[in-house]
Formats: structure tokens, C-alpha cells, sequence
């Protein structure tokens, strides 16, 4: 088996795991801590090494980008970047409002992030 899709799994466990570990806290506590914002950070890192990765087991000229697998891939990076940020923003910036929109939220931005991870990984074996 290729190294880097071996590094391309690994990346996308731990991804799976701190994301939905993050999400679970915060659904838990009710509350949006240090250690859970770390873990989206980690899941947002995670995700872009792996598709670094799967990049380089695909190779340049395959259009990976371009696939539908790639902008699955492309999607979730997006929604991983935009849920760090949000939730950095919070800790910056404190407000009642965006928190519970945050809290409440989090959990459907999970859900989403799932479907196009599964969406991606289900184009992979119908190539």
C-alpha cells in the first residue's frame, strides 16, 4: 500500500475523531471551551494534511481537484476552516447571541461535514 495513503487514513481518523469529539463536548457542556476549540483547529488541520496527502497518491494530472471527490474534499476543508474560526471568534469575542446560534448549530455543521466526508469517500469506490 502507498505511504501516503496510509498518512492519507491516519489524517483522516484522527480528523473524524477530534471533530466529532469537539462537537460532542460542546453539545454536552453546553459551552464552547479551550480544549474543544483546539480539537476543531485539529480536525481542520487533520483534513487539509490528508487531502495533501491524497493529492499526492492521485498525482498531479488527475484532475483531482476538479472531481467531484476532490470538491467534496475541497467542501470539508471549508466547513472545518469556517467552523475554527467561528468558534475562535466566540472565545475573542463574547457574545450571548452568536454562542447559542454556535451551541446550537454545531452539531447540523457536524452532520454536513459527515455526508460530504461519506460523499467523497463513497466516489472513491464508484470510480
Amino acid at each position: 500500500m502507498n505511504p501516503n495513503l496510509i498518512k492519507a487514513l491516519i489524517c483522516i481518523i484522527l480528523t473524524f475523531a477530534a471533530y466529532t469529539l469537539a462537537v460532542r463536548k460542546v453539545s454536552k457542556e453546553k459551552k464552547l471551551e479551550v480544549l474543544q476549540l483546539l480539537l476543531l483547529w485539529l480536525a481542520f488541520c487533520g483534513n487539509t494534511a490528508g487531502a495533501g496527502f491524497l493529492k499526492l497518491v492521485l498525482g498531479d494530472g488527475s484532475g483531482f481537484l476538479y472531481s467531484l471527490r476532490g470538491i467534496c474534499i475541497i467542501i470539508s476543508i471549508v466547513i472545518l476552516f469556517v467552523h475554527a474560526i467561528w468558534g475562535t471568534a466566540l472565545m475573542l469575542i463574547p457574545d450571548d447571541k452568536s454562542r447559542r446560534i454556535f451551541l446550537r448549530d454545531t452539531k447540523l455543521v457536524w452532520k454536513i461535514w459527515i455526508v460530504i466526508l461519506v460523499m467523497g469517500i463513497a466516489l472513491h469506490f464508484l470510480k
